[in-house]
């Protein structure tokens, strides 16, 4: 969510395990506000990935934060049963009690993280997902929100890494002035990383200084940076697709704003910024602080067409796009799966959990990479279906307007 109570923006991704005839689609709840509209701008997507390593992970209970140092989190479940049972574990890789993910051999992996924290007080708020516990802001996968006032607050955190043998990943937290007041992470969080088999064009970039958001600093100067491929423009901070596919992308934008200031975020096909195209998302700050936007999502490409990401503030006449943020993009195997926006706004009208449906996959210009691979999907009632089981990269995007946050 965010400090505005006109609008909230989510953002969820994660890896799962499907049976055939099991089902994903997305949901929003309302506690107490029960009038709001999810907004037409949200986007919805799922791919099924070719994988021999990964997991899919659920906190097993509430975990303290006692210190404003960087917190590992630990203790985490991979299986369970009923609206659980996505839950899993794929080779032997991932210490559940640790909460590391180590590789067994180099590869590139996506990993996602979506920590819900509740803090007692106001205060900045961080989480990253790191490599060997490296909590240097510039290893990507990362987010901050900045809340005046105690609550409940959900920080997604979505990329491309790639990984030496022996190398790990796991999720950590960060609260800025935590004192006799310990915040909680919740065991509603989730931690998830696949290994992408074959990935012959991959990268994941940091330090853009953009609006279309570009120069990026070369892989090698860069904790976490790689590419694979030479499709990547560091100058430009445009990655042109060598043939036609499907591709799996991420951004992560910090921008400091001097005044309070609405912003959206895009990651836009072919320069075509277009708040329906899936991947687009806004967030607010009530006063001098910073704005981060997370998205990610999978998008069609044919060859040649290019992808960046894009920024624009209202409410202050400059602002500064941190060297915090990272951009990440990989192409996938697959063969079933789809990429969505919202038709039409949706009244949600009553409190407890509304289900989303009416969604499109086809569209032109900005949205033209939108798609839709295989007879899974249902746009009518938004639910995605798996025609055969396996390992399945589900993320969403969602603006809710009219709730009170």
């Amino acid at each position: 969510g965010n400090p505005s109570p006109d609008y909230a923006d989510f953002s969820v991704s994660g890896v799962l395990r499907m049976r055939t005839g099991s089902f994903v689609s997305v949901w929003v709840y309302a506690d107490e506000d029960s009038s709001c509209n999810v907004h037409e701008q949200s986007g919805f997507s799922c791919v099924q990935l070719e994988t021999a390593s990964g997991f899919g992970a659920d906190l097993a209970s509430n975990q303290a934060v006692v210190s404003s140092v960087w917190t590992e989190v630990v203790h985490w479940e991979t299986a369970g049963a009923g609206g659980r049972a996505g839950l899993f574990a794929l080779g032997v890789g991932f210490d559940a009690s640790t909460g590391r993910f180590t590789a067994r051999a180099d590869a590139v992996f996506i990993a996602s993280a979506q920590v819900v924290l509740e803090h007692p007080s106001g205060g900045a708020f961080a989480m990253m997902v790191a490599v060997d516990g490296n909590t240097d802001v510039y290893s990507g996968m990362r987010t901050v929100s900045e809340r005046a006032l105690s609550g409940i607050l959900g920080l997604s955190a979505s990329g491309v890494v790639q990984l030496q043998a022996g190398e790990y990943i796991s999720t950590w937290v960060q609260a800025s002035d935590v004192g006799v007041n310990m915040c909680t992470v919740k065991s509603s969080s989730g931690f998830a990383c696949a290994e992408l088999l074959s990935p012959g064009v991959a990268f994941a970039a940091r330090n853009p200084i953009w609006s279309e958001l570009k120069p990026y600093q070369d892989d090698g100067q860069v904790n976490g940076a790689f590419s694979i491929g030479a499709d990547l423009d560091y100058a430009t901070g445009r990655y042109t697709a060598p043939a036609g596919g499907y591709f799996f992308v991420s951004a992560s934008v910090f921008i400091h704003s001097p005044s309070a200031a609405i912003g959206k975020g895009c990651v836009a096909l072919n320069a075509l910024p277009d708040a329906e195209s899936g991947l687009f998302t806004m967030a607010g700050v009530a006063k001098s602080g910073t704005v981060a936007f997370t998205l990610s999502g999978a998008v069609h490409m044919y060859a040649d067409d290019f992808v960046s990401a894009w920024v624009s503030m209202h409410g202050t006449p400059s602002y500064d796009v941190s060297d915090e943020s990272s951009f990440s993009c990989a192409l996938l195997e697959t063969s079933s799966g789809f990429g969505a926006d919202l038709s039409a706004s949706q009244a949600v009208t009553t409190v407890g959990w509304t289900e989303v449906v009416g969604w499109e996959t086809t569209g032109s210009g900005g949205r033209s990479g939108l798609f839709e691979l295989g007879s899974g999907l249902d746009v009518a009632t938004g639910r995605f279906t798996a025609t055969v089981s396996g390992v399945y990269l589900v993320s969403s995007q969602l603006r809710i307007d009219g709730a009170d946050t």
